[in-house]
């Protein structure tokens, strides 16, 4: 890999921990019972997921964290990607990542086309704010942590 690629790949695996340590922190507040960004867990769940499941306002205490955890752990894993690791746990890495960009670009492309899934989303604050950033930057993380995982 040319240096210039090699200095783009390491600001790739950056930018992309970055992101996900400050979703992952959003996660941790909202396991605590912040309704931050919103003023409310019901502005917080028209916001973040669009409708209020099953009668919940969000989803569990425990599920919420083990989200946090996982954007943490792949956090961690896009920052080692750069470290001088065995060949053996550095293909994992590479292989986790790969991995964590598909679902982020299913993620990215999806919520385009959400509504015609979950029909109870058109016109809620939501699908909105899907279209106009959890979409964008899906994709842009899936891109970060694909050109980071780049050998």
């Amino acid at each position: 890999m040319s240096h210039a690629l090699e200095i783009f790949a390491v600001a790739a695996r950056f930018a992309a921990a970055g992101v996900l340590v400050i979703i992952g922190g959003l996660h941790v507040a909202w396991a605590l019972g912040s309704p931050f960004p919103a003023r409310s867990r019901s502005a917080l769940a028209q916001h973040v997921i669009g409708v209020e499941p099953s009668g919940r306002l969000m989803p569990g205490q425990f599920a919420t964290w083990v989200v946090a955890v996982g954007l943490f752990l792949l956090a961690a894993c896009v920052v080692a990607l750069g470290l001088e690791v065995g060949a053996t746990v550095g293909s994992a890495l590479r292989a986790v990542a790969l991995v964590f960009a598909a679902i982020f670009t299913l993620r990215g492309v999806g919520g385009f086309f959400e509504v015609a899934l979950r029909p109870a989303i058109l016109g809620t604050p939501y699908m909105k704010w899907s279209r106009m950033f959890y979409s964008p930057l899906s994709l842009l993380l899936a891109l970060l942590i694909a050109v980071g995982a780049q050998p």
